[in-house]
């Protein structure tokens, strides 16, 4: 069985839904071993929802708030 993640997103919070659609049409495609992997979206009346790999370890942004900054050597190793 293979862990993943859902994102659940409120169709009205989005301003160009049109983009927004293309974006992740175009994130479907794409393979490369930085960037999410995006499984498939299921679309509801006034919900989108996105399904993608899951990633161990929380997220960069938390991370950066935990540690308040990185030094140069860490930064070059995150990027």
């Amino acid at each position: 069985m293979k862990r993943v993640a859902i994102k659940a997103i409120q169709k009205f919070k989005i301003t160009d839904y049109n983009a927004f659609i293309k974006e992740y049409q175009i994130l479907s495609r794409v393979d490369h071993p930085n960037i999410i992997n995006v499984q498939e979206i299921w679309e509801w009346d006034k919900m989108l929802f996105i399904v993608t790999d899951y990633c161990y370890g929380g997220d960069l942004f938390e991370y950066l708030l935990e540690r308040d900054r990185f030094e140069e050597n860490e930064t070059h190793v995150i990027m």
